[in-house]
C-alpha cells in the first residue's frame, strides 16, 4: 500500500464560456489557482494560495512540474487539463494527479449528485461561493477579489474532499454507496489514473486530421493572395482615397428589409441603396472580417497589392468607385452568414490559372495535421449541429 503523501497541491482554473457550450478546447483560461496543503495528524494545514493570469500560465505549470507531490482537483482530466493541454505535454503532471470527479464517475457510474457544490455540501457541509454570475463576467466587471476567493474556495473544496475520501470507509452519493478499500485508497494517495500525458491523450481524445497552411506567407499582411481573397482594392473617385473592402450581406440572414442607404466609407457621400455593406477587418493580421469599418490603405498593403498587378482586373463599382480584384463572374446569390463576399470556388479557380512567377510564390500550400479533440467537445459539437441543422 502506498504511504499517504505529506503534501498535496490543489488546482483549479477559470475560463470564458465557449460557443457551443461544452466545446472544452474553445475555452480560454483567464485564471489558474494553486494552493498547497500539509498533511498532518490533525488534517489539512493550508498554505498560501497563488493565482496566475494568462501570461503566467506557462511559468505556473513549469513550477508545478518541478515541484514534487500529489496534485488534486475536480474534473481536471475532463476540463482544466484539456484547456491547459498546450503546456502539459512535456510534464509529469498527469501521472501525479488525482482527479476526484474521474475517480467517482468511474465507481458510481452516474452523474447525479457529482457536481462539486452539491457533493461537498452533502459530504462536507460547505459548498462553492455564489458569484451571482459567470466567473468571466464577474472578472470583467471588476470583481476580481471575489473571483479569486471563488477560485481559492474551489481549491479548498477539492483538497477537503480528497482528505474526506482517504479517511472514510465509504462515501454515500444519493442512492449510491462507494466503499473505500485498499485499492481505492491507493489510487487516491498515489495518482496514476493515467500513466502520463500520452496515455491520457489516447484514452480521452480522438485524433482528427485537418489541412493547415504549410507556406511561410500567411495572412492579409503577408500574402497578397490572402489579401485578394478577403478584399478588393477600391478608390473613391471623389476623394482619391484608397481602401480595401468588398460588399457583403448586411445581416447573417438577408431579407428585403436589409436594403438601406449606403455611403462611401472614406468621403461620406451617398452612393447607393443596397442590402450589402462594406466589409471591414477586426483584430489585425490574425483577425476576422467585420461589417463595420473598412481596411484603410497602408504602404505595406499597397506593396502587397502591387505584387498582383499582372493578374488582377480593374473595373467600376457604380459611378463612385474604381475597383481592382481577382476576375470573377457577377454574384447572383446572397449567401447566408457570408463574410467572404465571393465564391471560394471562383477564387480557387482563379488561383489555379496564375502563371506569373511573381505571384506563384504566394500560392498557398497545404499539409495534413493531426489534432486531438476531447470526446466531450465532439459530443457538444454533434449536439450543436443537430440543434442548428448545420451539416
Amino acid at each position: 500500500m502506498t504511504e499517504p503523501p505529506t503534501r498535496i497541491t490543489a488546482l483549479d482554473i477559470e475560463t470564458d464560456i465557449p460557443d457551443p457550450k461544452g466545446m472544452v478546447e474553445e475555452c480560454q483560461a483567464f485564471l489558474l489557482g494553486v494552493k498547497q496543503y500539509r498533511i498532518e495528524a490533525g488534517g489539512l494545514i493550508p498554505e498560501d494560495y497563488h493565482s496566475f493570469e494568462v501570461s503566467q500560465l506557462a511559468e505556473a505549470l513549469e513550477q508545478m512540474n518541478n515541484a514534487s507531490g500529489l496534485i488534486v482537483g475536480y474534473n481536471l482530466f475532463g476540463f482544466d487539463y484539456v484547456v491547459l493541454r498546450p503546456w502539459l505535454q512535456r510534464t509529469t503532471i498527469i501521472e501525479r494527479t488525482v482527479d476526484l470527479f474521474a475517480f467517482l464517475r468511474a465507481h458510481v457510474k452516474h452523474l447525479r449528485g457529482l457536481k462539486l457544490h452539491s457533493l461537498c455540501t452533502s459530504l462536507l457541509g460547505e459548498g462553492k461561493i455564489d458569484l451571482g454570475t459567470d466567473a468571466i463576467n464577474a472578472w470583467r466587471n471588476g470583481k476580481r477579489d471575489l473571483v479569486l476567493r471563488y477560485n481559492e474556495r474551489d481549491c479548498d473544496l477539492a483538497a477537503k474532499l480528497w482528505r474526506f475520501m482517504i479517511t472514510a470507509d465509504k462515501v454515500v452519493i444519493g442512492k449510491a454507496t462507494l466503499d473505500i478499500g485498499a485499492a481505492e485508497r491507493d489510487t487516491l494517495t498515489s495518482g496514476g489514473q493515467f500513466k502520463g500525458y500520452d496515455d491520457w491523450l489516447k484514452k480521452e481524445f480522438e485524433a482528427q486530421r485537418t489541412r493547415v497552411r504549410a507556406d511561410s506567407f500567411v495572412g492579409i499582411n503577408a500574402n497578397p493572395l490572402d489579401l485578394a481573397r478577403e478584399f478588393d482594392r477600391l478608390v473613391c473617385k471623389s476623394s482619391g482615397k484608397v481602401f480595401y473592402s468588398r460588399l457583403i450581406p448586411a445581416t447573417d440572414y438577408p431579407s428585403g428589409e436589409d436594403t438601406a442607404r449606403r455611403s462611401c466609407p472614406v468621403c461620406g457621400e451617398y452612393v447607393f441603396e443596397s442590402p450589402y455593406v462594406f466589409k471591414g477587418w477586426v483584430g489585425g493580421p490574425d483577425g476576422s472580417p467585420s461589417r463595420e469599418g473598412v481596411l484603410h490603405a497602408t504602404p505595406e498593403l499597397e506593396m502587397l497589392w502591387a505584387a498582383m498587378s499582372p493578374v488582377v482586373s480593374v473595373g467600376d463599382l457604380g459611378p463612385h468607385f474604381t475597383t481592382t480584384g481577382f476576375p470573377r463572374p457577377e454574384a447572383h446569390e446572397v449567401r447566408l452568414n457570408d463574410y467572404l463576399g465571393v465564391s471560394q470556388d471562383d477564387f480557387d479557380a482563379w488561383v489555379a490559372t496564375i502563371h506569373s512567377e511573381q505571384v506563384q510564390q504566394y500560392i498557398p500550400r497545404w499539409k495534413d495535421q493531426q489534432n486531438w479533440v476531447h470526446r466531450r467537445s465532439l459530443r457538444a459539437l454533434e449536439q450543436y449541429m443537430l440543434k442548428t441543422g448545420l451539416p
